[in-house]
């Protein structure tokens, strides 16, 4: 079974300055991810397309202001497994618990860096499995978000899809 980190990035393409544009600001994302070891892949570059389906994305229409993007524990893969549930921690063990928090803290770091941006204005990310079908969504503050994704996958013993927004300018 696979295990997404899937969103989108909300822009206001009103507020996106000439000397800044949605491609270096892209880049600026992605170079910020690799430096905590995490990597950021956008729009077409998403391999599965099973991870736009999560996200009722359709990348042949036009969804103005909005990409989607996968976050992955390294460029080479096509999933966020390695993020989730790790294959070399045992998932019993508080070295899973402490992997978990630090890769979902580098995930809110991320987060926060790209809402800080006045012409972001929200991100969405989901948390799921490639069979779960409905998203549960919670609104929430950027500074809550790995608090908040950590209790929702060790909650029961089991992970369950779900959903967080964050908006510009909160937390």
């Amino acid at each position: 079974m696979s295990f997404f980190i899937a969103g989108e990035l909300l822009l206001d393409d009103q507020k996106l300055r000439p000397q800044l544009t949605i491609t270096d600001f892209l880049f600026s994302m992605a170079e910020g991810a690799i430096q905590k070891r995490v990597c950021v892949i956008f729009g077409a570059n998403i391999s599965q397309k099973l991870v736009l389906e999560i996200l009722d994305y359709d990348c042949n229409s036009e969804k103005g202001g909005v990409i989607p993007f996968l976050i992955t524990a390294s460029p080479a893969e096509n999933s966020s497994d390695e993020i989730l549930f790790p294959r070399e921690v045992d998932q019993t063990t508080s070295g899973y618990r402490d992997h978990l928090k630090n890769r979902l803290e580098s995930i809110r770091e991320i987060v926060a860096e790209a809402v800080s941006k006045d012409f972001v204005s929200g991100i969405s990310l989901t948390f799921a499995s490639a069979f779960d079908a409905s998203y549960p969504t919670q609104i929430c503050e950027v500074a809550d978000m790995a608090d908040i994704a950590y209790e929702s996958i060790r909650q029961n013993g089991f992970f369950s899809s779900f959903r967080l927004v964050m908006r510009s300018g909160v937390g």
